[in-house]
């Protein structure tokens, strides 16, 4: 985490000498060096990260996968919980509380998602989300090694997650990271999984791959600080809370 805010703050330096460009009212500064991380990332990609997934699908059962997938989406519902009421919404901050104790228990630590097929609808929430709520500016576009697309303020709201997760807490306090960090581990297989077909089809239709992750990010992170699917299941989920 101390490698990636120094190349946050090494990034911010050079953005002061470049001209900035814009794109979807998103500003990138630095899109050269940001070019040859994606480069890197999209290596890294294609020799270890997609085999894995590959393997994984292959050899384990849709069921299985699905389950593995609840498990992770499960161990955000805190992370969840907590930027909703940051963001002042209650709503959403309930039923990602119900989400995390009905299925951390009648779902088998998350392994069914017992919530979801009662119409508690799942609503993805982080502290960039919240910073943004809150009037803070994105700042520039990054390309992160590893982690991925990013901008200043997302990148900041990761940190902030990261280190007060009660889940990570949890696990720090009890020895237990490796416990951690094998699910962290197994989430990014999972998802990556998930998304086999999707990135494919998206390399093969496009001439520049780059700038297509970087509008997809951006509209992507639009579109969840605007919480623009939450109202979709209003009446199922007041209907779930009455039948728990």
């Amino acid at each position: 985490m101390f490698k990636i805010l120094v190349l946050c703050f090494f990034t911010a330096m050079l953005s002061g000498a470049a001209n900035a460009q814009s794109y979807n009212g998103t500003s990138e500064t630095v899109e050269d060096i940001n070019r040859i991380v994606f480069d890197g990332n999209v290596l890294l990609d294609d020799v270890v990260l997609e085999p894995i997934a590959q393997g994984y699908r292959a050899i384990s059962t849709p069921g299985v996968r699905k389950a593995v997938s609840n498990f992770s989406n499960n161990l955000d519902e805190p992370r969840n919980f907590i930027n909703a009421l940051l963001q002042g919404d209650l709503q959403g901050g309930g039923d990602s509380l119900t989400r995390f104790l009905v299925n951390s228990t009648f779902g088998i630590v998350g392994l069914f998602d017992v919530a979801g097929r009662e119409n508690v609808a799942r609503q993805e929430e982080d502290f960039g989300q919240t910073l943004a709520v809150w009037g803070a500016d994105s700042g520039t576009y990054l390309m992160l090694p590893v982690l991925g697309p990013s901008n200043v303020r997302d990148l900041s709201g990761r940190v902030v997650d990261t280190v007060t997760s009660p889940i990570g807490f949890l696990a720090r306090q009890t020895n237990i990271t490796a416990y951690e960090y094998g699910a962290k581990g197994l989430g990014i297989v999972s998802s990556r999984e998930a998304n086999i077909e999707n990135i494919e089809s998206i390399r093969r239709s496009t001439l520049d791959y780059y700038a297509a992750v970087r509008s997809f990010y951006n509209q992507r992170r639009q579109n969840a600080i605007a919480n623009i699917d939450s109202g979709e299941n209003t009446a199922a989920r007041d209907k779930a809370f009455e039948n728990f």
